[in-house]
């Protein structure tokens, strides 16, 4: 963890095929990641959304402009870190996605997680 502008930290996760990036801005945590969030790689996606709701901020805003694949396992991993989130008043969404989480998203019906 290194420190951001705000003083608080930021971490950064990842490797060649999926990479994950917490900020604390503005009151807000912004998550950031790119690559595939699949059956590998959603352990890490899935400990980058809780640690973002965890730090109990007012809103947490998620940037997946960068995946490439969204599988089953990361639209349930976006539903429960939203359902936590909003069992302590903290409001969670997309607000950048690709065209392929566009899709997925509408197509499961979970396209309400998209906003802002």
């Amino acid at each position: 963890m290194t420190p951001d502008g705000d003083g608080r930290g930021q971490s950064i996760r990842g490797d060649d095929e999926f990479a994950l990036r917490i900020d604390d801005r503005a009151g807000s945590v912004f998550v950031a990641a790119r690559g595939d969030v699949d059956v590998e790689s959603v352990t890490a996606f899935n400990d980058g959304l809780r640690e973002a709701v965890s730090r109990t901020p007012p809103e947490v805003r998620v940037d997946l402009a960068g995946i490439t694949f969204l599988g089953s396992e990361g639209i349930r991993s976006l539903v429960l870190a939203h359902a936590a989130a909003a069992a302590q008043g903290t409001r969670l969404m997309v607000t950048a996605a690709s065209p392929i989480v566009r899709r997925v998203l509408t197509l499961t019906e979970s396209d309400w997680l998209l906003g802002g």
